[in-house]
């Protein structure tokens, strides 16, 4: 249509001033743009050449601007962007959103919810979040609040875990039991630290439970101190103490027990340091147990203490 005869109808050629098309003039009509009647589509291309396209505004201030508006009343309403589902047993389309090269941000002043669809083939989707050089999220200040939340596939009732990595790396974990795993993809514990922990300030422990070792008699008899801290043996003859995976620092106890019979004594481990400078002697009656502390002060090195005999 090249000549402007009937202003209800668009030029196709273009109108001076610019024109409005209206899908219908009856409530609730719409307006269907298609590329072709054709069951094979081709695309439909918005301002090809340049320039912006504007949802929901009239002036719109980048090459896509979409915009909600403001509620006369109540709450507002919400801007969808929703991928093709996929056909069984295959992958769902995605949706991406990249930011400009430089400083690109990605901001609203209300909620943004990043949600997976739910379950499809027992599995639900992941949303990843990707930066070449860098990714911020801000709460913006105030009360505003970040939240990440993992969910359940349908059925199966458990959730998924929530992980954190660098590359390929996972730096930090949240397992499906709420367990926080820094070093480990496998936390066992509320908080499990696999590697030394820096704490500049004080550290409240309000209780805290040693794992207690009953090691067996032996003529040798080797404490594992990788195993715990405390280490206990009812000695049933002479024996030789050795010790295995000490660390600098490590405080252990190791309380000795004679058996029904009594008497029974042991060598200790090289590199002990004890008060005055002599071993203390075993209790001998039967039954009866002594207990002592070492700081392992170094590389084979500690220092000794009786902490009590005759118990």
């Amino acid at each position: 249509i090249a000549t402007d005869s009937f202003s209800q109808y668009a030029l196709i050629g273009g109108r001076s001033g610019g024109q409005t098309l209206n899908g219908g003039t009856a409530a609730s009509n719409n307006l269907t743009l298609d590329s072709t009647s054709n069951a094979t589509k081709g695309f439909i291309n918005l301002a090809p050449s340049g320039g912006n396209v504007g949802i929901g505004t009239t002036s719109p201030g980048g090459t896509l601007d979409v915009q909600g508006g403001t509620a006369s009343s109540g709450n507002g309403s919400s801007i969808n962007l929703t991928a093709q589902t996929a056909s069984s047993g295959s992958t769902g389309g995605g949706v991406n959103i990249t930011a400009g090269a430089g400083n690109g941000n990605f901001t609203s002043g209300g909620n943004i919810n990043l949600t997976t669809p739910a379950t499809f083939n027992g599995n639900t989707g992941s949303i990843n979040l990707t930066a070449t050089d860098g990714y911020n999220i801000n709460n913006g200040g105030g009360a505003a609040s970040i939240n990440i939340t993992s969910g359940a596939r349908s059925g199966w009732g458990d959730f998924g875990p929530i992980t954190f990595k660098q590359s390929t790396n996972t730096r930090l974990i949240i397992n499906n039991s709420g367990n926080v795993g820094i070093g480990t993809t496998n936390p066992g514990y509320s908080l499990d630290v696999n590697g030394s922990a820096n704490v500049n300030g004080a550290l409240m422990i309000k209780s805290s439970v040693e794992t207690i070792t009953a090691d067996a008699y032996n003529s040798t008899i080797t404490f594992d101190l990788s195993a715990s801290n405390i280490h206990m043996v009812t000695l049933g003859g002479d024996s030789t103490l050795t010790l295995s995976n000490p660390t600098t620092g490590q405080i252990f106890n190791v309380r000795l027990k004679q058996d029904g019979t009594g008497s029974r004594v042991v060598t200790w481990f090289s590199g002990i340091s004890w008060p005055g400078g002599t071993a203390p002697t075993l209790t001998t009656t039967p039954n009866k147990a002594d207990s002592f502390v070492f700081v392992c002060t170094g590389s084979g090195t500690y220092d000794g203490f009786v902490l009590g005999q005759n118990l």
